[in-house]
């Protein structure tokens, strides 16, 4: 792929050469938004180069420190609501580097020249993450006609809990999350926090928070002692303001009884049905995922709601559609080589054979569906940003290039082929010419967000926010006419196609989640619609509008102004970025492993390109026990095969091996020296409901070590490690910390080629992922035979041994196996209020056994000694969130070990740290 740049006001643009009109479009938005997307901060944004990615389905954005930059995945959403992609990405993104350009600022500043980059990271903490999403929500919904946060669906769960939850939360839960109940993510509990503060205190709050933070950064918790000082107020208390406004507003509001009959369907925690599916009288097919389980379909009897499973699904973009008695979908797929590139991809299941197909041929696919004639239509997208049209006939109609395409349905009554079509003026319904492509309009453009289409018997359903909450439309394609179908107290979706049955399913959401509904499609059951550009407003307390342009009025070219300059943006140039540095040595790709963190007194630079495919650092360090020390290291991910090199330097003298006689132990020894190499090809051989890896590598590794013999003392040897590891695990649910299924396997071969005197090893791993007794119970085997040839020099390398147990033994022939056994104990959902919050407690149990044969060199002879070592204990392992950080998190495990090869116990702490 080759990459171009653009030097705009805003900043930097790196995008591939083909994506050439889009990425003007953003630089176009940036440069419109620049002088609005800092209302209420005193200070406007900072520069940032911006990266284009538009190879990956998944839409995401992010803003990152360390290098600094704003990477943007470029695809739409299959499912937006009414405001195009990069308009949403551009006001959303861009709000964040307003904040940074804010926080990054005085004190911070300086703390910039010892640190380099790194300190925009220690920037981004002095005001808390709920915020600085929260904050660039409200800044993307004050910039738009009807923006995200005024979704009805931005709320529901909010709606229903407040109106009728009966347990009071503690504030952390709602800031953290829970593997006991759904929790809104932090966009949403942020928005809501910021809206009601800059609300009661003004638009500059929060502005003159971040101001302190530059300012006195070394006080720690700079919004706490500034909402103090300036406002006499308190995180804690603006939350709860915030619950009891909230749910003083949604209480206020008359109850609306749900018109559709809800089925009574199995529930075990929170639930979400899709795409509901009449296969006939007694059958109804739909979409169901749950915090227990992964997402699979399931056959509902909707007489007695029982269900049954049919069989499990991959990470579903685009939901099933059902024809001939088959089911055709689309599923996020990784590619085999690039972790970056993924796509999307059509998928069938016949319900008469059981057999399920990938449909590789109808690969970057949205919304499969079928014709009357046996062909598939399907929406492709090209990663220059266009949509298009496939009949399944070989001919391709493509869209217009400032229109994304979000459903696709036919109906056979009409012939009308129908699409969701989002561009400036709004969400469109057209009809689709499947002669010519032409293109005509059924509904006007809206900023009522229109998703989940579906034809039949004449008509189209679909949902639409036009009424203020997500209900289920009607569209009459013979009158030409739009009805409201559904009226529903928290909101209706996914309805299923019309029929001649005269009755309508789709979900409607409850405390516990989306469930199934239906409801008779009757003359006096449908609420005429007119047409209206904008929805209402019901479900969102009012707020204050801002005195900022609205994006949605803007059209741009997709040509960069005429003073923009261009270039081709090099790779091979851009390879090295010195963005950081620290007073201290760490290697900044493992600062800790599971026992310590290693750092120590020194210096470190590091780097990494802007296209996140060169990472390096080097760093000198100093510590009483080792002395001076130099390493580093650069990992290159820029090509298929990954690369990773490393080096060390000092850090004590060079090591013995071999015959450590008298007099070699008193050899003067120079600094010990290693350089090691890995290369490896990660293959993704499947990622639908089961992820299949295969990944060879080769390992080279050099140590300036002292090869003692007999009579001679050589220096330096090289271990070379060839291994492939092929693993095959389940998709895992939300309350899943393992795989249910699943397993793995490794061989591996240890050498010294360039190095007489050392035999060979070989190794064989296994592992096993098994269901426990209960649910979310884990049991895990592993096993290890290893063979290794005799000779004067050998290896301690071992896969698998007693935890706990001495390793430094050569074993000629080794079997070990293991046995864990793992399990939930409590979900506390407490702790600490904002220092610590404790999501859940796991215990771990396990034994493992060894059995090797150890060689005993003698005068006369070699003699063979078998040996036995058996270790046992446990594991207690605390997932928490410290300082209210969501989303990922921290874990703390303390461990006890009892090996049969030492008296009394091993002990410690075990820390994975969310980075």
């Amino acid at each position: 792929m080759r990459w171009n740049q653009a030097n705009t006001v805003a900043g930097k643009i790196v995008y591939p050469d083909y994506f050439s009109a889009q990425a003007a479009r953003v630089a176009n938005y940036m440069d419109t938004v620049r002088s609005h997307v800092s209302y209420g901060f005193k200070y406007g944004p900072l520069r940032f180069p911006v990266i284009l990615h538009t190879e990956n389905f998944v839409a995401n954005g992010i803003v990152m420190w360390a290098p600094k930059r704003i990477e943007l995945e470029a695809i739409p959403p299959s499912a937006p609501f009414a405001e195009p992609w990069l308009k949403q990405l551009v006001t959303h993104e861009y709000r964040h580097a307003v904040q940074y350009g804010n926080l990054h600022r005085r004190f911070m500043k300086w703390v910039g020249y010892v640190v380099g980059q790194q300190a925009g990271l220690l920037s981004s903490v002095l005001l808390p993450i709920w915020f600085l999403e929260g904050d660039a929500v409200m800044n993307e919904t004050q910039m738009a006609s009807f923006g995200r946060a005024l979704q009805p669906s931005f709320t529901i769960e909010y709606r229903a809990y407040l109106t009728e939850g009966t347990k009071k939360f503690p504030l952390d839960k709602w800031f953290c999350g829970s593997y006991k109940n759904y929790i809104p993510d932090h966009y949403q509990f942020g928005y809501q926090l910021a809206a009601w503060s800059r609300e009661q205190y003004g638009d500059d709050m929060w502005s003159r928070v971040a101001e302190y933070g530059s300012k006195y950064p070394y006080t720690i918790l700079t919004t706490k002692w500034a909402l103090h000082k300036y406002y006499r107020t308190s995180v804690n208390e603006i939350a709860r303001n915030t619950l009891d406004e909230l749910t003083r507003f949604w209480r206020s509001q008359p109850v609306e009884p749900n018109s559709g009959e809800t089925l009574p369907t199995p529930i075990t925690s929170y639930t979400v049905y899709d795409a509901p599916m009449a296969l006939n009288d007694t059958t109804l097919l739909a979409l169901k995922r749950d915090m227990d389980k992964t997402s699979r379909v399931v056959a509902v009897d909707p007489r007695t709601g029982c269900e049954r499973r049919l069989f499990w699904t991959g990470s579903v973009n685009t939901p099933p559609v059902l024809y001939d008695s088959t089911l055709y979908w689309t599923e996020y797929r990784s590619s085999t080589l690039w972790e970056q590139r993924v796509t999307s991809r059509a998928c069938s299941y016949d319900l008469r054979t059981g057999r399920r197909r990938t449909l590789r041929e109808r690969g970057k696919t949205l919304f499969p569906t079928p014709l009357p004639d046996g062909r598939l239509a399907t929406v492709g997208y090209d990663y220059a940003g266009r949509y298009s049209l496939d009949p399944g006939d070989g001919r391709r109609f493509d869209f217009p290039d400032t229109l994304s395409i979000h459903g696709l349905a036919y109906d056979e009554v009409t012939g009308t082929l129908a699409a969701i079509a989002l561009g400036d003026a709004g969400m469109s319904i057209l009809r689709i010419d499947l002669q010519d492509g032409a293109l005509r309009t059924i509904k006007e453009p809206t900023y009522a967000s229109l998703y989940n289409l579906r034809a039949g018997a004449g008509k189209l359903s679909f949902n639409s926010i036009q009424s203020g909450k997500d209900e289920i439309h009607l569209f009459d394609l013979t009158g030409g006419r739009e009805y409201r179908l559904s009226r529903s107290r928290y909101g209706s979706v996914a309805p299923s196609a019309p029929d001649s049955s005269g009755e309508l399913y789709f979900t409607t959401y409850s405390l516990d989640g989306y469930r199934l509904a239906r409801q008779s499609v009757r003359s006096d059951s449908l609420i005429p619609v007119e047409p209206r550009k904008l929805p209402e407003n019901r479900v969102n307390p009012p707020r204050r509008k801002w005195d900022v342009m609205n994006i949605d009025t803007v059209t741009v070219s997709g040509d960069f102004p005429a003073e923009t300059r261009k270039k081709r943006f090099r790779k091979g140039l851009h390879l090295f970025n010195l963005h950081s540095w620290a007073p201290w040595d760490f290697n900044p790709f493992h600062i800790a492993d599971e026992n310590r963190i290693d750092i120590s007194f020194g210096a470190t630079v590091m780097s990494q390109n802007l296209l996140s495919s060169t990472f390096g650092y080097l760093a000198y360090g100093y510590a009483p026990d080792f002395g001076s020390r130099l390493r580093g290291g650069i990992n290159y991910y820029g090509l298929a095969p990954k690369f990773e090199l490393s080096f060390e330097y000092g850090g004590g003298k060079q090591l013995l091996y071999g015959v450590k006689n008298l007099e070699y132990e008193g050899m003067k020894r120079k600094n010990y020296f290693q350089v090691n190499l890995l290369g490896y090809l990660p293959m993704t051989l499947a990622s639908g409901h089961r992820v299949r890896t295969l990944t060879p590598s080769v390992e080279l590794r050099h140590i300036n070590a002292l090869m003692c013999g007999d009579s001679s003392v050589k220096t330096g040897f090289q271990r070379l490690v060839t291994g492939l590891n092929f693993s095959d695990n389940v998709r895992m649910a939300t309350r899943d910390f393992l795989p249910r299924w699943g397993y793995a396997a490794r061989f591996a071969m240890v050498c010294a080629p360039f190095t007489e005197g050392f035999g060979r090893l070989y190794s064989l791993y296994g592992r096993a992922y098994l269901p426990g007794v209960m649910k979310h119970h884990s049991l895990m085997l592993r096993g290890n035979l290893q063979h290794q040839n005799l000779a004067s020099q050998n290896f301690f390398y071992k896969e698998l041994f007693p935890r706990g147990a001495a390793y430094n033994i050569v074993a000629t022939r080794l079997g070990a196996a293991s046995a864990d056994y793992q399990f939930p104990v409590w979900c506390p959902d407490g702790g600490i209020s904002s220092i610590v919050y404790f999501s859940r407690i796991r215990l771990n149990v396990y034994y493992d056994f060894a059995r090797f044969r150890q060689a005993i060199p003698s005068v006369l002879r070699t003699f063979y000694r078998m040996h036995t070592v058996t270790s046992y204990g446990g594991e207690i392992i605390f997932d928490m969130h410290p300082l209210r950080i969501p989303a990922k998190t921290t874990t703390v495990g303390f461990y006890i070990y009892k090996p049969s090869d030492r008296s009394g116990v091993v002990g410690g702490v075990k820390l994975s740290l969310p980075i």
